[in-house]
């Protein structure tokens, strides 16, 4: 959502407010996509990355290689973590 218009508006008492009216929300995909800041080849190329992407398995590879990175040498791969535990609850 961006500010489209700042209005002023008089109260009862003889004071005015400032009321902000914005605009509908949109992602930076679409923003950008209304511009002529990049190619149409290179929009077509970001949307389809968009449409590829699968934001809950992008996340469950996150914490999985999180859970690699900081898995202590001493314990086995395989063993439940608090990311596994906070996946598993999203799940349900």
């Amino acid at each position: 959502m961006r500010l489209e218009e700042k209005l002023e508006v008089p109260q009862a008492d003889g004071k005015t407010r400032i009321k902000h009216r914005y605009g509908v929300a949109k992602t930076p995909l679409e923003r950008l996509c209304q511009t002529d800041a990049v190619s149409e080849a290179a929009k077509d190329q970001l949307k389809a990355a968009r449409n590829r992407t699968n934001p809950r398995q992008l996340r469950k590879e996150i914490y999985r290689l999180l859970d690699d990175l900081l898995r202590p040498d001493d314990q086995e791969p395989g063993v439940c973590t608090d990311h596994q535990r906070k996946e598993e609850a999203l799940a349900r």
